[in-house]
């Protein structure tokens, strides 16, 4: 089955699996389930630690 992703009025096709994780990340990104927080951390950084994900992997790049 073909079909077209269209993201942020931008056609996005034929990207890499590394390409669409970025696009999932800084475009997208994800809710987090109850189930899936850290215990150690509280709400505040439950949420960032996508983000702080992101700009380490990005600062290795």
């Amino acid at each position: 089955m073909k079909y077209n992703r269209i993201i942020h009025n931008e056609l996005s096709t034929g990207e890499t699996d590394k390409e669409l994780a970025v696009i999932r990340n800084e475009k997208i990104g994800y809710m987090l389930q109850f189930h899936y927080l850290l215990a150690e951390y509280n709400v505040l950084k439950n949420v960032m630690l996508p983000g702080m994900k992101l700009a380490k992997d990005t600062d290795t790049a």
